[in-house]
């Protein structure tokens, strides 16, 4: 049985730095997490399922949309494994009470799959977080004000919740955060250049050694925000799309890899497609020979870029 704490978070304090030209605020906060926690047990068995406990378990359902549950298909998913584990969430912290409870939760469970792909031998784990990258849009951050969530605080609190996720795993092992702004269908959910979210995202999520960017159009910006990514860092550069058909053109991509090396050093870029060619049951619209053309262009353009 493996067993994960999902402790409270306390924010220590939250000053606003200064008003930006767009009329929002930059913030700086500093949290600490606390002695008390929920606990997450995990055991194999035959299928799924989720038993609430603790003082506080009653106030929550078991039901299908349960975020550790929701966390649990997701990971199962992505591991291309059947999710059969029964899981035991002791609830001892207060539900809705702003300590950031669930998402601890949900947490433990990437963290304990983390301890699990390594001890069967896995020494890379790539993190897919477009929740994070959303927030550069104005209007995808309108539409989360709507519903009662502060974009600030999901930004803060999901790349906190993110890099514990690297930051407590097994030695040996090494992570990649991929950021998109949505790849359903050839189509995309927002627009916006990576300087909303650059300071937050590239220099706190301390865990993880490679950032995977999304940079196939113009929807994605320019290479400025890459002045705030670490130096110890690798950034590879998503050029191709996976959304469209069309064949990029190779001195285009040459000139663009120009480009951000500007802004971050060379030996450091790396190039990819700017997302998966399915990340959905129905794929984008391009054929697998579309697909092994782009895959093609990436490892020719690869070599013309770094022939050493």
């Amino acid at each position: 049985m493996l067993t994960e704490a999902a402790p409270a978070k306390v924010n220590l304090f939250l000053r606003v730095i200064g008003r930006r030209a767009d009329g929002y605020h930059e913030l700086d906060s500093l949290a600490v997490f606390a002695g008390v926690a929920d606990e997450l047990r995990a055991e194999a068995a035959e299928a799924l399922s989720l038993t609430l406990a603790g003082p506080f378990g009653a106030a929550l359902e078991a039901e299908p949309d349960n975020l550790v549950l929701r966390a649990a298909r997701a990971l199962a998913a992505a591991a291309g494994r059947e999710a059969r584990v029964r899981l035991t969430l002791e609830k001892n912290l207060p539900v809705a009470s702003g300590i950031g409870g669930g998402s601890a939760d949900a947490a433990a469970i990437l963290r304990e799959e983390v301890r699990d792909l390594a001890a069967l031998g896995c020494t890379y784990v790539q993190v897919d977080a477009p929740e994070l990258a959303l927030m550069v849009d104005d209007a995808v951050r309108e539409q989360f004000r709507a519903r009662g969530i502060d974009p600030e605080r999901m930004l803060a609190e999901g790349v906190e919740i993110i890099d514990s996720v690297a930051r407590d795993a097994p030695p040996g092992v090494r992570f990649g955060l991929h950021l998109c702004r949505g790849n359903r269908d050839g189509h995309w959910m927002a627009a916006g250049g990576y300087e909303r979210i650059s300071r937050a995202v590239f220099q706190r999520t301390r865990g993880f050694d490679t950032l995977f960017l999304e940079y196939d159009d113009e929807r994605s910006g320019g290479f400025e925000p890459l002045r705030a990514v670490p130096e110890d860092r690798t950034v590879v550069l998503g050029l191709v799309s996976t959304k469209r058909p069309a064949l990029e053109d190779t001195d285009e991509l040459l000139a663009r890899i120009d480009a951000a090396a500007r802004f971050f050093a060379r030996d450091q870029l790396a190039l990819s497609p700017q997302c998966g060619f399915s990340s959905t049951i129905g794929g984008n619209p391009l054929t697998v020979e579309q697909e092994e053309a782009k895959l093609a262009l990436v490892a020719d353009v690869a070599r013309r870029a770094w022939p050493s």
